[in-house]
């Protein structure tokens, strides 16, 4: 019996009410084993193929071309961002990676992890699988009177479906405050998160 109808049969309600609940919700712990493993993929330099790759479709789907992997590009007043998917570009765990590469970019850009979570829901079909990393700029250093500048709130999510990976999602999220705060462009955001 899967969780949904379980939750039904107790309440009373079709197992559609309950499909975005997620089964299981905990915090994102990575085991020295990962971390050992993310930090060798980093030695290697590999990184830097897939950020070159990635660079060139945005660039392509900036322009309007079709790119050769899954990108997309979302821009509005209020939040911008991409993602991509896994259509055989990334080996079977370098979007983790990547995911784990922009988050430590984003702390370089002296911002501070504010939360990060791995939620897991059932659906019909699959189990989806969602690590998330939520990131705002620190105010340490920061001195009086003085002009911060930063890309926003940054949210990062990595989706696995039945432990696959399916995409990565990056996000910068930009508000309204009066406080000597400077929200940069999205295109020096992009060229802070793929230099290297």
């Amino acid at each position: 019996m899967t969780v949904n109808k379980l939750l039904q049969k107790l309440f009373g309600k079709k197992s559609d009410d309950f499909s975005k609940v997620p089964v299981v919700s905990e915090e994102l712990v990575r085991s020295r084993k990962e971390e050992w493993e993310y930090s060798e993929w980093l030695s290697t330099g590999k990184y830097r193929d897939y950020i070159d790759n990635l660079q060139q479709n945005l660039q392509l789907r900036k322009e309007g071309l079709q790119p050769s992997m899954d990108v997309y590009l979302h821009q509005s007043p209020s939040a911008n961002g991409f993602f991509f998917c896994n259509r055989g570009d990334f080996g079977s765990k370098c979007m983790g990676y990547m995911f784990e590469y922009f988050k430590d970019k984003m702390l370089d850009a002296n911002y501070y992890l504010q939360n990060k979570s791995r939620e897991y829901e059932e659906e019909p079909d699959r189990v989806k699988t969602t690590e998330m990393y939520v990131l705002k700029p620190s105010q340490r250093g920061r001195k009086e009177g003085e002009t911060l500048k930063h890309y926003g709130n940054v949210t990062l999510e990595y989706v696995l479906i039945d432990d696959k990976p399916s995409y990565l999602k990056v996000m910068s999220n930009t508000y309204n405050d009066r406080s000597h705060i400077e929200i940069l462009p999205f295109e020096e955001f992009l060229d802070h998160l793929l230099k290297y």
